[in-house]
């Protein structure tokens, strides 16, 4: 474990792989972190990183026999959902982490930091049942 802001332990080029996950929303700098992220990886090498975007969450509201196979459209409801999610989830996540929204802008973020040859993929997080699921 090191200071995200300086790797001061680790000589530049180091790793062909360097993996950073659900780190940069907790920084209040995360842009000099991204760098510092580069700063260790090879020439040639690849940065991984992946943080969520809290503004995309959504909370599936049907009931539970139109989950998994055969699923069938839900019945419609009185309110907006997605709207009504949102709603909720911003009084919370704020409080949760400094930056909620650190998912969407790693695009940005990364050229910036001066990363090169970036590669998008976003993927849905399903969670089901009534586990206990920390937000950030």
């Amino acid at each position: 474990v090191d200071d995200a802001y300086s790797l001061a332990g680790i000589a530049s080029g180091t790793y062909d792989v360097v993996r950073e996950d659900r780190v940069l929303q907790h920084l209040e700098r995360p842009l000099e972190a991204l760098q510092e992220l580069l700063r260790v990886t090879a020439p040639g090498g690849a940065l991984v990183v992946s943080n969520p975007d809290f503004r995309s969450f959504r909370v599936d509201g049907t009931a539970s026999e139109y989950r998994g196979e055969g699923r069938r459209p839900p019945p419609p409801l009185a309110f907006d959902l997605a709207e009504r999610t949102a709603r909720v989830l911003g009084g919370v996540v704020p409080t949760l982490c400094r930056h909620p929204s650190a998912g969407l802008v790693l695009p940005g973020l990364l050229r910036r930091a001066g990363a090169t040859d970036i590669e998008v993929q976003i993927f849905p997080l399903a969670l089901m049942g009534r586990k206990k699921v920390s937000a950030c």
